[in-house]
């Protein structure tokens, strides 16, 4: 069974879910894919949580061992990074931002 990437509580259609999620609207290049597992399939990215912040970028996400929903923060500051071609590579604008963004990376995991 796929579940709806919106809201994680029905099954995915082609069509858009009663939840008013639209897996097809479009995206801005910095968020990563609907879909997307992270941490050896555990989770999965849904939508979009609110609007990027300065630092970071949160998802709704599912936790397939536990089997519930759960909030997924990315650190992301836009000033020091983008995303690679790959639309899920970190990249640093330069190495100085490189050095920037280890260092936030570090504050963030704390």
């Amino acid at each position: 069974m796929m579940l709806c990437l919106g809201c994680f509580k029905r099954e995915a259609t082609e069509e858009k879910c009663i939840c008013g999620f639209c897996p097809d609207s479009p995206r801005h290049f910095s968020l990563l894919p609907l879909g997307i597992q992270l941490h050896q399939g555990r989770y999965t990215i849904g939508r979009l949580l609110g609007r990027p912040g300065g630092f970071g970028i949160a998802y709704l996400g599912y936790d397939h061992n536990a089997q519930r929903r759960v909030a997924i923060k990315e650190f992301f500051p836009t000033t020091l990074v983008s995303r690679g071609t790959d639309h899920v590579t970190v990249v640093p604008q330069s190495d100085y931002y490189g050095k920037l963004f280890e260092h936030g990376l570090d504050r963030f995991l704390e």
